[in-house]
């Protein structure tokens, strides 16, 4: 991923903690930090009304691949067959009180663009915060449970910090977003078998939601193909445990 107005951006400074900090000479200032999980966060602080709305990423994409922006903002990143291949959490910025900026994102070609709308009303400085993925899920296993195929996974450690909404993601919303839609891909990657019956999906969709009663709850994800179709198992997830 390259940093927005890199032409014409000043050399870097060196911050006290070691991260490059790159001037665009147009009242902004981009950071980027690679993580150890192999996660890529890229931090942007808008400064006054005079700087730019429109922020592009050019994006290494397989030959042959695309960008694709779900409905719930989770940019897809996938190969010439259509397979997952990375993604980026939905667009978030906040002002200097915390509060949203209305942000979104757009794709031409191989570039990525986050639209942040400031204006001469908004409490400068702005953060605005892109998070490519990284893996979600590991040690995959699959094997038979009454009778029919269970599937398991367990949740990185990287991965929970997403899922929480930490971690430069953008918030518990936008985690769960991500898991919802990336997380689902790698799945499918594994097992794509694993679509042909929809409890499957339903106790994955449950897996994530629980989340919310802490990662203990949802670390391990077990789905059971012989268990019934439940399009209302959002009701009464905390004891049902996503077995129903």
């Amino acid at each position: 991923m390259s940093l927005p107005f890199a032409d014409q951006a000043a050399d870097a400074v060196v911050a006290g903690t070691g991260v490059a900090i790159f001037d665009n000479n147009n009242s902004s200032t981009t950071t980027s930090v690679v993580r150890e999980d192999g996660s890529l966060q890229i931090l942007t602080v808008i400064e006054d009304a005079a700087a730019p709305t429109r922020y592009d990423y050019d994006l290494s994409v397989p030959a042959g691949g695309a960008i694709t922006v779900r409905d719930d903002g989770v940019v897809l990143i996938t190969d010439e067959t259509g397979e997952f291949a990375g993604t980026v959490a939905p667009a978030w910025a906040k002002d200097a009180t915390g509060e949203p900026v209305a942000t979104r994102y757009e794709v031409h070609g191989n570039t990525l663009t986050q639209v942040v709308e400031h204006d001469a009303a908004t409490q400068y400085p702005v953060v605005a915060d892109p998070w490519l993925g990284i893996t979600l899920f590991k040690s995959f296993k699959r094997d038979t449970y009454h009778g029919d195929y269970r599937y398991s996974a367990w949740v990185t450690g990287p991965g929970a910090i997403v899922l929480s909404g930490g971690g430069g993601v953008g918030g518990y919303a936008a985690g769960q977003a991500v898991f919802r839609g990336s997380g689902w891909d790698e799945w499918k990657k594994k097992w794509p078998a694993i679509t042909n019956k929809a409890t499957l999906q339903q106790q994955y969709n449950c897996h994530v939601a629980a989340s919310v009663y802490g990662l203990p709850f949802t670390q391990d994800y077990n789905l059971e193909r012989y268990r019934a179709n439940r399009a209302n198992w959002v009701s009464g997830v905390a004891s049902h445990r996503c077995n129903w």
